[in-house]
C-alpha cells in the first residue's frame, strides 16, 4: 500500500485541529492490518506553537529534548534544506521507537512516529517567502517553495502507511507545503455560527491553493468538533450538510474540491471533560482510561479513513 498523507487544515484556530490530528493517528497507529502488523503512522507537526508536540511527548520533555536544539524539529530541517545543507528527512530526524517519549509510554506506541516542531518555524515562513524556488544538491531541478517539504520526505514517507499533518492555522509557507504534499485534506470546524459562516472562504481558498499548484485534489471530509447538545448546534451542523449536499455541489467552483467529499456528523466530536483531561495528562484519549465516549468517536474516523 502507498503512504496515504492526510492533512488536518483550518486557517482558523481553537477548532481542535490539533487534538483531531493526534489522535487520529494514534487511532490509525493501533489498528493492525489484514495481513498482520500495525499500521504505520508519522504524525508531522507544522504548526509554530508546537502543541502537537508538547500534547504527545508532554511539555517537559519537549523542553528537555526539542526547545534546546531546533536543529531536531520541522524547522531546523527546513532551514538546513534553504541553506543546501540537507536534501531530506531521515528516520534519524524522526521521535519513533521505545526511547521516543511519546505520550510518556513510547512502548506501548512502536508504529507511532512524530516530527515535532518548534517556535522557530515561525522564522521560517520568511524564510521560504523570500524564495520562490530551492535548490537541492543533487537534484537537477530547484523545487518550488511550496514542494519543499514534498522533497524533503521522498526517501522516509514509504516507512509509512499513513502520513497526517497538523497544519497551522493560516495560508503562509508551510501550511501551503502541507497542502501540497498531502493527498486530502480534512477540516475540522466548529458548527457555531462564526466558524460556518467562513466554512465557504475556507473551501474556495484551498481551491485556489490546489488550482495554483496545478493540482486536483479535494477535500476527504469536513468534521464537526467540540459539539454541545443543543438546537443551535443540531442547526448550524444541517447548515452545514445542507451546503455541502445541495448549493455547493452545484457549482462549479466547489465540484472538484468537494468530489466525494463526507459530512462526518455521525462522528462529530463533542465538547467532553474526558479529552480535556486527556491532553491535560498529555495522554491520547486510548491512553486515557475515561474517555470511552471520545474513543468510539475517533475509532468511528479511523474507520472512516481506512475503509
Amino acid at each position: 500500500m502507498a503512504v496515504r498523507k492526510i492533512a488536518i487544515c483550518n486557517f482558523k484556530g481553537g477548532v481542535g485541529k490539533t487534538v483531531l490530528a493526534v489522535n487520529l493517528a494514534a487511532g490509525i497507529a493501533r489498528r493492525v492490518k489484514k495481513h498482520g502488523g500495525n499500521y504505520r503512522v508519522l504524525l508531522i507537526d507544522a504548526d509554530a506553537q508546537a502543541n502537537a508536540s508538547t500534547y504527545m511527548l508532554g511539555k517537559a520533555e519537549w523542553e528537555q529534548r526539542i526547545y534546546p536544539n531546533s536543529a531536531r524539529a520541522l524547522s531546523g530541517i527546513f532551514a538546513d534544506a534553504l541553506d543546501q545543507k540537507r536534501t531530506s528527512i531521515a528516520a534519524t530526524d524522526l521521535l519513533m521507537g521505545p526511547d521516543s517519549g511519546i505520550f510518556r509510554k513510547a512502548q506501548d506506541w512502536p508504529s507511532l512516529a512524530l516530527l515535532p516542531a518548534h517556535y522557530d518555524l515561525a522564522r521560517t515562513e520568511a524564510k521560504l517567502q523570500s524564495q520562490k524556488q530551492v535548490a537541492f544538491p543533487g537534484m537537477a531541478e530547484a523545487v518550488p517553495a511550496y514542494a519543499v517539504l514534498a522533497a524533503l520526505l521522498r526517501d522516509v514517507e514509504n516507512q509509512f502507511d499513513y502520513i497526517i499533518i497538523d497544519c497551522p492555522p493560516n495560508i503562509y509557507q508551510v501550511a501551503s507545503n502541507a497542502l501540497y504534499y498531502a493527498d486530502d485534506v480534512i477540516v475540522p470546524v466548529i458548527p457555531d455560527w462564526l466558524s460556518v459562516s467562513g466554512l465557504t472562504w475556507l473551501i474556495l481558498t484551498l481551491a485556489d491553493q490546489f488550482e495554483s499548484f496545478g493540482q486536483k485534489k479535494h477535500l476527504k471530509a469536513i468534521v464537526p468538533t467540540m459539539v454541545s447538545v443543543g438546537s443551535i448546534y443540531v442547526s448550524q451542523m444541517d447548515q452545514i450538510a445542507n451546503q455541502l449536499h445541495n448549493e455547493w455541489q452545484k457549482s462549479s467552483r466547489f465540484k472538484q474540491i468537494l468530489r466525494g467529499c463526507q459530512f462526518w456528523d455521525k462522528e462529530a466530536l463533542h465538547r467532553s471533560v474526558d479529552v480535556a483531561k486527556a491532553v491535560e495528562n498529555f495522554q491520547s484519549v486510548y491512553n486515557y482510561a475515561g474517555s470511552n465516549k471520545t474513543r468510539m468517536q475517533f475509532e468511528k474516523m479511523v474507520d472512516k479513513i481506512l475503509e
